[in-house]
């Protein structure tokens, strides 16, 4: 093995390898870059391709100059032993007396850089050749480095969310029992079965159900919200009548909307068929869609519940529920599916953490149970004229024949 150093020009040397058994070969391509006056180098050299693989493990090259044709390996097995025996993904420059493009393939698929004919080199030829390997090594380099930091970042994200799942389900679960307990002994003194209340006491304790009933479904959102995201939630499709689903949720309704003198009716098209639903989730849409409503809209106001076919010949039918209330501005509207995020229903013109109940969690779950569905949700609204939630749900087909559906369904594959 031979050392030698090119002159120093102001920039940082490049250690290069040459591998080729004729010296005359190794003097000229040295030669050659000492020549670029841009860019300094430092050699080292051999004529044996074993012997440059363990040069490669005991140091480190910015660059390979290999001969494709060695006493004791080829360049193309070179370049296996290289990457079989060391760490290193060096660049190599094949460098070939035959022109043959044949050879030029097969180097660049075992992993060369680039590739030259002997008869081809020069000053310039080999200042590009390297130069082009040298690039993009550093940039390969650049990119596994920073992949690699994201696969470390995206794993502690993904060890922190598992953390706040489990927190959610760890607290919802503590508190679900001790909320029921306390809605059941306010019940009881309410019922006057532990002894008689005053009138007043009368309204503070039902204060505290309504407070106990408030809580409990921040808890069973918190509960949804998880299950959603870690594809946990299960439902059970199956062909159901949709009319009768509608009619016991606004029967259900009715005593909320009385309170506020809200009038809640139905229009349901003619010869409307059954759907795939499960009725369990689709009823738990349609209490947070007519609970909105009527949270939304004033006293007096008016409420309707709507079903009827997407278009002719559809296979899926849409339920609108269509208020009159304060209607969505449209900063908010972009924004009311997300979760956590609601709106003041004074202004209707921005966040607030007081001024609603919930946790803003009730749309969100909304659009990912329809989803679930495979069908979609969605809004247009008006300030001060009201807003019209819209979903769809898929038509049942009786000549497809009446198979009960599970789906257990990542929710990450149902919102990408």
């Amino acid at each position: 093995m031979l050392v030698g150093n090119a002159l120093s020009i102001g920039t940082e040397n490049l250690h290069i390898l040459v591998v080729d058994d004729n010296p005359a070969d190794r003097e000229l391509y040295k030669q050659f870059l000492i020549d670029d006056f841009d860019q300094s180098y430092e050699f080292s050299e051999t004529g044996f391709g074993r012997e440059g693989i363990k040069l490669c493990k005991d140091a480190e090259f910015d660059c390979i100059l290999l001969d494709y044709n060695l006493p004791d390996l080829s360049g193309v097995d070179f370049l296996q032993n290289l990457n079989q025996k060391t760490k290193s993904h060096t660049p190599v420059v094949m460098l070939t007396g035959q022109g043959d493009e044949t050879i030029a393939v097969n180097a660049l698929r075992a992993g060369a850089s680039d590739y030259l004919p002997k008869r081809a080199v020069s000053t310039d030829s080999l200042k590009r050749a390297i130069g082009n390997a040298v690039e993009k090594y550093n940039m390969r380099k650049a990119i596994e480095n920073q992949t690699h930091k994201l696969q470390v970042k995206n794993k502690e994200l993904t060890q922190k969310h598992d953390e706040i799942q489990r927190f959610y389900q760890t607290v919802s679960h503590e508190l679900k029992t001790p909320l029921t307990s306390m809605k059941e002994f306010v019940c009881i003194i309410l019922d006057g079965l532990a002894g008689p209340t005053t009138d007043e006491q009368k309204e503070y304790l039902n204060l505290v159900k309504e407070s106990c009933i408030q809580m409990t479904n921040n808890v069973n959102d918190l509960l949804d919200i998880t299950r959603l995201e870690t594809g946990k939630y299960r439902i059970e499709l199956e062909p159901n009548n949709l009319i009768t689903l509608i009619e016991q949720v606004i029967k259900n309704m009715k005593v909320i909307a009385d309170y506020k003198q809200i009038k809640i009716t139905k229009v349901i098209a003619e010869n409307l068929p059954d759907v795939y639903m499960d009725p369990k989730r689709i009823e738990q849409v349609l209490v947070n869609l007519i609970n909105n409503a009527i949270k939304f809209t004033a006293n007096s106001g008016k409420i309707e519940v709507k079903a009827d076919w997407v278009s002719d010949k559809s296979d899926f039918v849409k339920i609108s529920i269509i208020d009159n209330g304060c209607g969505i501005d449209n900063a908010n509207l972009k924004h009311i599916f997300e979760r956590l995020y609601q709106v003041n229903p004074e202004t209707s013109s921005g966040l607030t953490s007081s001024s609603a109940e919930g946790l803003g969690l009730g749309l969100n779950i909304c659009k990912q149970l329809v989803a679930l569905h495979k069908g979609e949700l969605s809004v247009t609204s008006e300030v001060d004229k009201g807003s019209i939630f819209t979903f769809t749900l898929p038509v049942y087909h009786q000549e497809t024949g009446m198979h009960s559906i599970i789906q257990e369904i990542d929710m990450k594959k149902v919102l990408a």
